[in-house]
């Protein structure tokens, strides 16, 4: 909530989005630290990581504190790859 009152009163469309993404990013860091807190890998997943930026940046500070953002690659990040995951896991099961 602090954010949105400071993304409210900024007037620079660009120092906004910079500082939603950078504080977006932080705060997921954090979080990720706070519920995971042994170095190692994390994974992403789901349509929020379309977003380059956010992606890029989030990879950018997991790495600095030694993690290491696992991502999609030949499947896409959003429902499609969620659902196929989730075909995967019902294959899993019904064979045993």
């Amino acid at each position: 909530l602090p954010l949105l009152a400071v993304l409210a009163d900024e007037k620079d469309v660009e120092r906004g989005a910079a500082l939603f993404h950078s504080t977006l990013i932080a705060a997921l860091a954090d979080w990720v630290g706070a519920v995971a807190p042994d170095e190692g890998a994390i994974v992403g997943g789901g349509a929020c990581f379309l977003n380059q930026l956010l992606a890029r940046g989030l990879r950018a500070r997991l790495a600095a504190d030694g993690r290491q953002l696992l991502e999609a690659r030949r499947l896409p990040c959003n429902d499609g790859g969620l659902a196929f995951g989730q075909a995967w896991v019902g294959v899993q099961y019904l064979l045993g």
